[in-house]
């Protein structure tokens, strides 16, 4: 019975220790909230967020979310405060509304610095009703020239437009005069004066989504005759292309302007003109003496400006313009990322993004600042390429990344990365000379030499920056922070570890001595009687 009464001692003290060092453990582990930071890109419908878009993150051991804004091609950058395992969610506010909220776990030993990519979905709303006709609705004595313009778009970030224009001089409109137009501006050519005309606007996105607008009306106005006093005899305009463009590119626009064109006894109330000297007037009578033409292909064009005065009169200039090939631009200085931190001997992925005016294709070619490069191969405009490399020593390096179009090159972007080292403030760097996650040197700017340094166990460093026999600093690279030593202080966080440290190196002594003290009692006195025979 006495046995078994001291077996049950040692369980109960065993079970009582695995307490108490649970205890201890939990204790060490607990650490104070952390400034930290995320950053990345926001997506809308795969599409990059415009500039000024809210991005918030809600953090359970905070009073307060952090929220900030999107920059230059959907960037966001957030500081913020949390514990260690804490489950933080991101939220952005689209359309009168915070929306979808991503879980963010923090991992209590590395992530200080957090790349989050946010993608919000949301489901498609249909175009914006079209209205503000110019011409406005039931208007009267409208120009026989006169355009017809509205106010379209959608609520939809990213979305594109497109309108049907139905115009005619019954209602309802059913004739379809202009489909798929990206503008919001139609020009009916020379109308009837004193008729009725009706006109209606049909908006489409790009995901087959429409809104028809409302059906409009206006009445153009009465022809009134220029009067002509008794044996006064008309004189005909003359017209003047003189302050046109004259040279120009295949795909770009070329002015066009016959503003200098004169009307000695009236007005100049039409222009037309011919591009390419066919004879066939290649526009309506325009109400602007300026517009502009685009060429698709090289060579010397007559081009011809009609004019005509308000007695119906006209007369013809000619100009000579010269079209040739559209110089070429270059691309767009990259956008690149990847791993910012790492060990040497290790692979790590690097992607390129860049765009080109000339809807080029594009290749990649990576400088890494070890004495090689890379170049990728040629990709769709606008397509990210990646490139894999890995360093063999420690250091820092700055990678130069130039997109090309085969014809030119980009400018250079230039990204930092540090492998096997981190910086201390102003002084120098520490050195991992094995990978392992943990500092063995320290270089010292002071110096430019190398010293050892020291980890204490609450994961910061002793550094000697002077080459001297003393200590010079306390650095933890986990908040940053670089405090001058004082022989005899240690750093809070250090003298606890040390105090938890001594408190078990204490109880499992006492545990040992318990242990030794109940055995002894357990050894019988005397020796054994032998048995009767």
């Amino acid at each position: 019975m006495g046995k078994v009464k001291m077996k049950n001692k040692r369980y109960a003290l065993l079970i009582n220790t695995v307490l108490l060092l649970s205890i201890l453990i939990s204790a060490i582990s607990v650490q104070a909230a952390t400034p930290r930071i995320v950053y990345g890109k926001v997506y809308i419908n795969g599409v990059l967020a415009p500039n000024g878009t809210p991005v918030k993150i809600t953090v359970p051991s905070q009073p307060d979310p952090f929220i900030n804004y999107t920059y230059a091609n959907g960037n966001y950058v957030i500081n913020f405060i949390a514990d260690n395992w804490e489950e933080c969610t991101f939220s952005v506010y689209i359309q009168n509304a915070w929306r979808n909220p991503v879980p963010l776990i923090l991992d209590v030993e590395t992530e200080i610095e957090h790349t989050v990519n946010l993608n919000v979905d949301i489901p498609n709303s249909p175009p914006n009703i079209p209205s503000n006709p110019n011409p406005t609705n039931s208007a009267t004595n409208v120009g026989i020239n006169d355009d017809l313009s509205w106010t379209g778009g959608d609520p939809d970030v990213g979305d594109t437009v497109t309108y049907d224009v139905y115009f005619g001089m019954t209602t309802p409109p059913t004739t379809k005069v202009s489909a798929n137009q990206s503008g919001t501006t139609y020009n009916p050519g020379t109308m009837n004066y004193n008729t009725p005309y009706y006109w209606k606007i049909v908006a489409w996105d790009n995901h087959g989504a429409s809104t028809a607008g409302s059906i409009w009306s206006f009445t153009t106005g009465v022809y009134t005759p220029p009067y002509n006093p008794p044996g006064d005899t008309n004189k005909k305009p003359t017209a003047n292309a003189s302050a046109s463009e004259t040279t120009g590119s295949v795909g770009v626009s070329i002015n066009f302007d016959g503003s200098e064109s004169t009307d000695s006894d009236g007005t100049i109330v039409g222009y037309r003109w011919d591009f390419d000297g066919d004879g066939t007037y290649d526009t309506d009578w325009l109400t602007t003496a300026t517009t502009t033409h685009i060429y698709t292909s090289t060579g010397n064009y007559t081009v011809v400006l009609q004019v005509k005065d308000n007695d119906g009169a006209t007369d013809v200039d000619e100009i000579q313009v010269v079209v040739t090939a559209k110089p070429n631009l270059p691309p767009t200085a990259p956008v690149v990322s990847g791993v910012k931190k790492g060990h040497k001997n290790t692979d790590y992925d690097y992607t390129a993004v860049s765009t080109d005016a000339d809807n080029d294709t594009l290749q990649y070619i990576f400088d890494w600042d070890d004495d090689t490069n890379s170049t990728t191969d040629f990709v769709a405009n606008g397509t990210a390429a990646t490139e894999t490399h890995n360093w063999s020593t420690w250091g820092f390096y700055t990678i130069k990344v130039n997109a090309s179009d085969n014809k030119t090159v980009s400018g250079t972007t230039s990204y930092v990365v540090l492998i096997d080292v981190h910086w201390v403030k102003n002084i120098g760097y520490l050195i991992d000379t094995d990978s392992d996650d943990t500092y063995e040197l320290f270089y010292s700017n002071e110096t430019g030499n190398e010293t050892d340094v020291e980890l204490l166990v609450n994961g910061s460093y002793l550094i000697n920056s002077d080459e001297d026999s003393e200590w010079d600093y306390y650095y933890d690279p986990e908040t940053d922070t670089l405090t001058p030593y004082i022989p005899g202080e240690e750093p809070e966080d250090n003298m606890i570890w040390y105090a938890l440290v001594l408190g078990m190196i204490i109880v499992i002594i006492m545990l040992l001595i318990i242990a030794a003290a109940m055995k002894k009692k357990e050894k019988p006195k005397g020796k054994p009687k032998k048995p009767k025979k």
